[in-house]
Parts: structure tokens; sequence; C-alpha cells
């Protein structure tokens, strides 16, 4: 849901890895949300809603919307929180926003965006693995953290243990 309650919960079952999804609004804000259609689904509107509309929404009429500076006081709040994140475009607008190198991992789904978020300052940007043709340039690129389907490491156990084993 992306919501304030699902991170207490998670924060209240002492995880330390949470996983956000960003979207930027028109006036540039930047929300926790998949999409703007999921927000429209579980709130049963029709349209995007302006930033006090956002805020005031609830999620299936129970659950309460996050914006960037909620999550950011969080984050302020629980030092062993590591965000988890891939559903952002605009890296310098969350950087601007959102600046914690070391507790902030962002899945990258190419080796540009890998490089543009090293580049940015982010100590972690891991690269999504959606084929096994994108493990040669994982070694040839010194890439260090990855994303992977459970359904891939299901199919190929031992090439996932294996590049595990070389860390």
């Amino acid at each position: 849901t992306n919501s304030r309650e699902a991170v207490e919960n998670s924060i209240k079952r002492n995880f330390t890895l949470i996983e956000l999804d960003f979207i930027s609004r028109a006036d540039q804000k930047i929300v926790c949300a998949h999409s703007w259609n999921e927000v429209q689904e579980m709130t049963r509107t029709s349209t995007i809603p302006t930033e006090t509309e956002f805020k005031n929404m609830k999620l299936y009429d129970k659950y309460h919307t996050l914006n960037i500076t909620d999550v950011k006081n969080i984050l302020l709040a629980n030092p062993q929180l590591i965000l988890v994140t891939d559903k952002i475009i605009d890296l310098s607008k969350l950087k601007e926003a959102l600046y914690f190198p070391e507790r902030i991992i962002i899945e990258t789904f190419s080796l540009k965006s890998y490089r543009s978020t090293q580049n940015i300052g982010y100590k972690y940007p891991a690269y999504a693995v959606t084929s096994l043709m994108d493990i040669p340039l994982i070694f040839k690129n010194q890439i260090s953290m990855i994303t992977v389907s459970d359904r891939m490491i299901l199919r190929y156990p031992t090439i996932f243990k294996n590049l595990h084993n070389q860390k």
C-alpha cells in the first residue's frame, strides 16, 4: 500500500529493509505510490489528487498516505531502516528531498541508470537481473548488488548460489 501503517508495521516487526515506491505529482512533489492508477483504485477516485487531497486520502478507507517528507521523518526517527525503491525516474529530485546515500538501495533496470545512480552519490544501486544474459554484464561492470525475481532463483538456483558465493 505504500502507507504509513505498512511502514509502522515493518518497524514494529523489527524489519530493517522497507520498500517504498515513489512517483512525482504534476507539481513535481514526490509521494509514495506505485502508480496513480493504483491510488485511484485504492481510494475509488478518478482524478490525480492535489497535494492536500493526497495527504488527506485514506487508502482502502483506512490507511494513511505518505509523502517524501513523511518518509524522511521516518528515516530520521529510525536510523536502523534501509529504504529500497525502484519507482522513481528523476533521481536528482529524490536526492534533493531524501539523501541518505548509505541507507537507500535503488533498484536500476539498465547499466546507464545504475551508473547515474552511482554518479549522483547513492552508495548502493542494485542492478535488476531480468535474464541470464545479464550475468556477464554484472561481472564485466563489477556490479556488487543485484535484484532478481524469486522465479528466476528457483529456476536457476545453482547460478544464483554461485553469484552469491562470489559476492
